[in-house]
């Protein structure tokens, strides 16, 4: 049975993913998210766009093209990693990865979603692909400071939502008066850091 202490610290947790979700200030808004594939991990930076406290789900945005879905396809349990510099608080949550595209769901977000960020998944080629100067990913004729709905229509079809369902939380804080960890596996328990 999990001690009150560690029920208050998970629901702490959770009550700052929930803040971060909505706070572009927030440190835990930016994640490392990790994925396994043949050749190994990879960790990349995304951005927490959702979190359903009850269902224990971390949502986050990818084009369909990205190599981290098809590292999903073969290995969907990915874990995300977040740090608050002023507690020095780390959060890992590990979890099952589901892709969501071209679904309902899917559409409201992109109907809610500012054209700047649309602009990202208007790509000619997949993410990740070779070109030959920096801003060569652009769209013809797009100017990202004058963008329209209409010149990002066709992003839509490359939009995926990706959920997180957790089922590992882990937490750590670094202190100089000592550090402390603790583990929801759904359990919480201490561990040593």
């Amino acid at each position: 049975m999990t001690s009150p202490e560690l029920s208050q610290l998970r629901s702490e947790i959770w009550i700052s993913l929930e803040r971060a979700a909505s706070d572009l200030a927030h440190p835990y808004r930016f994640a490392a998210l990790a994925t396994v594939d043949a050749e190994g991990p990879h960790v990349r930076t995304i951005l927490l766009r959702a979190v359903d406290t009850a269902a224990q789900r971390l949502v986050f945005y990818s084009d369909i093209r990205a190599a981290k879905i098809a590292q999903l396809q073969i290995n969907p349990i990915a874990e995300l990693a977040f740090y608050d510099p002023a507690t020095r608080v780390q959060i890992q949550a590990r979890g099952r990865v589901l892709v969501f595209h071209q679904t309902e769901r899917n559409r409201l977000e992109w109907d809610a979603m500012t054209v700047r960020s649309r602009l990202n998944y208007c790509l000619q080629i997949a993410p990740g692909s070779s070109i030959d100067t920096p801003l060569a990913w652009l769209p013809n004729g797009v100017d990202p400071q004058q963008l329209t709905v209409a010149q990002t229509a066709g992003g839509y079809e490359n939009f995926a939502m990706l959920e997180l369902t957790v089922d590992r939380l882990e937490w750590l804080q670094l202190a100089s008066e000592g550090n402390r960890r603790a583990l929801f596996d759904p359990e919480g328990r201490w561990l040593v850091p």
